[in-house]
């Protein structure tokens, strides 16, 4: 069901994804089981925002947050925190009046997977969750805070010899150097 609600949605099919992500979720409490739960809420709250229904989009977000957080540390549930904390960020860009909310909501989720992400090792998915962190920090012009989860993310990065977000991390470092005026500083990140 959650698999045939992601079709759905590839074929913006949102009212025919949300029937099998809720038929999803129905059985997936029923046989309690947190991280399908979980998935399948993150995905349905993905679909609603790519409808542009927000009000139940938080709803369904609020609900995986909840269940990711239950879960015990694993690579998925930090990757699962990651993606919540990115769909908070979202909605602190569409939703302007409470902005400040769903920004706070995407660092509690960040942080969550950045801690989860230390206490197991992992590396790679560290540095996503403080990388992203210093992206939401940015977006509230907090430039000296996001430079500092930014270092983390590249320092992150290295460690786990992942290329493929370490330029991502280079990238918004030369922007938040950039930003506060550090010109040469930005040219060499």
């Amino acid at each position: 069901l959650n698999y045939a609600g992601n079709l759905s949605v590839l074929r913006k099919r949102y009212d025919r994804a949300m029937e099998f992500y809720e038929e999803g979720l129905g059985l997936s409490e029923r046989i309690n089981s947190p991280s399908l739960s979980g998935r399948i809420a993150a995905n349905a709250a993905r679909a609603l925002l790519l409808e542009g229904n927000t009000v139940k989009a938080e709803s369904y977000l609020d609900t995986a947050y909840r269940s990711h957080s239950a879960l015990a540390d694993s690579h998925d549930k930090a990757y699962g925190l990651i993606g919540i904390g990115r769909m908070y960020r979202t909605m602190s860009l569409r939703l302007l009046d409470r902005r400040h909310h769903f920004r706070d909501r995407a660092s509690i989720a960040l942080s969550g997977a950045f801690e989860t992400a230390r206490r197991i090792n992992d590396h790679r998915s560290a540095s996503y969750a403080s990388g992203y962190t210093g992206e939401v920090k940015e977006d509230e012009g907090s430039f000296a805070e996001a430079l500092r989860h930014t270092r983390r993310a590249i320092f992150e990065a290295q460690a786990a010899d992942a290329p493929e977000s370490a330029y991502l991390w280079h990238w918004q470092a030369g922007r938040l150097m950039k930003a506060q005026g550090r010109l040469d500083e930005a040219t060499r990140a």
